[in-house]
């Protein structure tokens, strides 16, 4: 029996309706998917942004991710913390 191949559904979110809190954006982005490549997930993080240090892209990710990489040679995921 030959099993079906993972497909991931893509699916479009609009930046401006989503939480602007980043706890509650991120509760919303993981709820909808599990894993997030960068790529995916940077538009949706990027604009929380303001240019103060807790809202630097990077300190955010730290809060409220945790960096999945399985294989050194692919790019990491984020999933939920």
């Amino acid at each position: 029996r030959k099993e079906a191949p993972d497909v991931m559904e893509a699916k479009a979110f609009c930046e401006a309706a989503l939480p602007r809190a980043p706890a509650q954006r991120f509760a919303a982005l993981f709820a909808e998917r599990a894993r997030w490549a960068w790529e995916d997930l940077g538009p949706y993080v990027e604009p929380l942004d303001v240019g103060t240090p807790d809202t630097k892209t990077d300190v955010l990710l730290m809060r409220y991710t945790r960096k999945i990489q399985p294989d050194a040679d692919k790019p990491p995921l984020y999933g939920k913390r």
